[in-house]
């Protein structure tokens, strides 16, 4: 119970969501040799997390050192990406400001982070126009 133990140890609520954040990625049960839930998680988290989420896989699964090392590098040339959609192009589109939208908003991130980020703003556009179809 990470709440319990934040509050024991007078963690701050900075490490209690960075432990919470690592829990939740690993009861997921991810498989780092698949590129999309690899760059899934480096893209929603960071390298930092991605790096202790990959130690301590590698003690539990007993992962190869240069497993282990490879998803290293790996994490440590990770440049951060931007989605290039934002709330505002969905309102263009005449979705009204609404739960709906937040939703589709989040439909449409994870087919472009599924998709390996690379698809454009128009691209995406195009995609959600469908969607709402």
């Amino acid at each position: 119970n990470i709440s319990y133990f934040a509050q024991r140890l007078r963690w701050s609520r900075h490490e209690k969501h960075y432990l919470e954040i690592i829990f939740e990625v690993l009861s997921a049960k991810p498989d780092f040799n698949s590129l999309n839930q690899k760059n899934r998680v480096l893209y929603k988290y960071g390298s930092k997390i991605f790096q202790d989420i990959n130690f301590l896989l590698a003690v539990k699964e007993k992962v190869g050192f240069d497993k282990l090392k490879d998803h290293i590098l790996e994490s440590q040339i990770w440049s951060p990406l931007i989605f290039p959609v934002k709330g505002r192009d969905l309102l263009s589109l005449g979705i009204p400001p609404s739960p709906e939208l937040g939703k589709l908003l989040n439909v449409l991130e994870n087919w472009w982070i599924d998709n390996n980020f690379k698809f454009t703003r128009e691209e995406c556009l195009a995609y959600i126009k469908k969607v709402i179809r």
